[in-house]
């Protein structure tokens, strides 16, 4: 009894003492091709009577980029050649205060767009005057200039988005329409076209929506897009957008959190149903979101806190967007889809 009552006193320290170590996470921006020093978040507010080891591993979503040790006579001294030994694998980091190169493979203009560059992980051990090992963990995401996680300019083709809901019984997932032409002031873009009204006698309403649905590549961490923006851009190619569904019940925005009991959803009004064209822009915040438990239906709906919205997106499974607005048939397209954050 006694070894089982101080197992449980011992692993309860252990998730204490791991639940209060500070997270390290950081976004770096890529301008260009040219070799650049990146300095990981510096620990000042630690007092430490050893010098402090900085571990990378390596394990990238993408392939963009190479990293390198600082030289010897750059690390010392801060001039010459700043890029020393490739490193390809795990590796603790030369320099004393973690710096190490990063240069990005090849450079086009779209690489320095379209989404996340690279991911790393970062550890940094240390010892404190009290001698106790700290260990320290987080992420550093290389960003193009342009702030963006991901997107979809769909140049070539629908870049592997869905349609959701558009008849939930016979059809629950549809490939979009990809439109290489241009309409009211957008190119390059996808449709998408109500086949199924699930007629609501109480509320004479469409009771069943569909959405468009991001692509796996959407499925990412994107907690460090917090306070960021989900920017689009939609053009009504046929309907009556004076008669709309009731959009109290239905998000404009959902995302699904993997191994988690809720979602976050946005919900907006069209604002302007005499244009053809309406641009979107949603800020990443927990303030203009709710968490939801019921899917599409405006039930159980709580506030929720900054901590429950980064883990959501953190743990981002579906990325939605509203595409059938109207109680009858009507067609949507969707373009410029980015999420992204600005230095």
């Amino acid at each position: 009894m006694h070894h089982l009552t101080f197992f449980v006193f011992l692993v309860n320290c252990i998730l204490t003492c791991i639940s209060r170590i500070p997270v390290i996470n950081q976004l770096v921006y890529v301008n260009s091709s040219q070799y650049m020093v990146v300095i990981p978040k510096q620990i000042q507010f630690m007092n430490r009577n050893t010098p402090a080891y900085y571990i990378m591993f390596d394990q990238k979503i993408s392939n963009n980029g190479f990293f390198y040790q600082l030289s010897d006579t750059f690390s010392k001294y801060g001039y010459n050649n700043c890029n020393g030994k490739q490193i390809t694998n795990s590796s603790s980091i030369t320099d004393k205060n973690g710096r190490f190169i990063y240069k990005l493979a090849g450079y086009n203009n779209n690489q320095l767009t379209v989404g996340i560059l690279d991911v790393i992980n970062i550890f940094i051990d240390m010892i404190d005057t009290n001698n106790r090992n700290i260990v320290l963990h987080g992420k550093i995401v290389f960003l193009p200039h342009s702030g963006t996680f991901v997107s979809s300019d769909f140049l070539l083709n629908d870049d592997g988005w869905t349609i959701i809901n558009n008849h939930p019984i016979h059809t629950p997932i549809q490939e979009p329409n990809y439109c290489d032409w241009s309409s009211n002031q957008i190119s390059l873009f996808i449709t998408g076209t109500d086949n199924y009204i699930n007629y609501d006698t109480k509320t004479h309403k469409d009771s069943s929506l569909w959405y468009f649905k991001a692509p796996s590549k959407y499925h990412i961490d994107l907690s460090l897009a917090y306070s960021g923006w989900i920017e689009y851009t939609q053009v009504f190619l046929t309907g009556d957008f004076y008669k709309l569904n009731d959009l109290n019940l239905f998000p404009t925005v959902r995302i699904e959190c993997q191994h988690m009991k809720y979602a976050i959803e946005y919900y907006s009004k069209l604002h302007n149903n005499s244009s053809n064209s309406n641009q979107f822009r949603i800020q990443l915040n927990e303030n203009q979101w709710i968490k939801a438990t019921n899917k599409y239906k405006n039930i159980n709906q709580q506030s929720i806190s900054k901590h429950e919205f980064t883990n959501c997106l953190a743990n981002v499974s579906s990325f939605e967007i509203l595409g059938d607005w109207t109680t009858g048939v009507e067609t949507v397209g969707l373009d410029s889809v980015s999420i992204y954050i600005r230095q």
